[in-house]
C-alpha cells in the first residue's frame, strides 16, 4: 500500500483495519522518490500483524509521516513487535502520544546515523576552532 498522489498538500487516509498476513508495506513514498510531498498521516483503527509476518514501512520520515492507531487497537502491542521501519532501528520503534483517541507508531534513527550526525557536528566545530584561532594569530589575514 502506499500514497499514489504526487502533491506538496497534505494528505489524510483512513482505514477500519489493516491486516498483515505474510509480507506488507506501507509506502509514504508518493510516487516519485526525488518529490517533496507535504505531511501524509495514515489513521487506522485497529492494526493486526499476524504471527510469523512482517509489516515493512518505507519512505518514512520523522515529523513529516504519521503512521496513527486507535488507543483501543487489539492487536497493537503484538503488531509492533512485527514491524520495520526501513533506515530505522527495528528495536527503536514505539507509541507517541498523538491525540486523545490515536497513538502514533514512530522510530528511532539507526545507530549509525548518530553516529555520521556527530562525527560531522566534531569536524564542523574544529574547523571553526581553527578558523577562529587563525583570526587572532595569522598575519595579513
Amino acid at each position: 500500500m502506499r500514497f499514489a498522489r504526487q502533491s506538496s498538500e497534505n494528505i489524510e487516509e483512513v482505514f477500519h483495519r489493516l491486516v498483515i498476513e505474510g509480507r506488507g508495506g506501507i509506502s509514504f513514498e508518493g510516487g516519485r522518490p526525488d518529490f517533496i510531498h507535504g505531511q501524509r498521516h495514515l489513521f487506522l483503527d485497529d492494526l493486526e500483524v499476524k504471527a510469523d509476518s512482517m509489516l515493512s514501512v518505507t519512505e518514512w520520515e520523522w515529523g513529516r509521516d504519521h503512521l496513527l492507531v486507535r488507543r483501543d487497537s487489539k492487536h497493537l502491542q503484538e503488531s509492533l513487535k512485527r514491524m520495520q521501519f526501513a533506515g530505522y532501528d527495528s528495536n527503536a520503534i514505539h507509541l507517541v502520544d498523538y491525540n486523545k483517541d490515536y497513538w502514533e507508531i514512530s522510530a528511532l534513527p539507526e545507530p549509525a546515523a548518530y553516529g555520521a550526525g556527530l562525527m560531522l557536528g566534531v569536524i564542523g566545530f574544529a574547523r571553526y576552532r581553527r578558523r577562529r584561532k587563525c583570526r587572532r594569530t595569522c598575519p595579513g589575514e
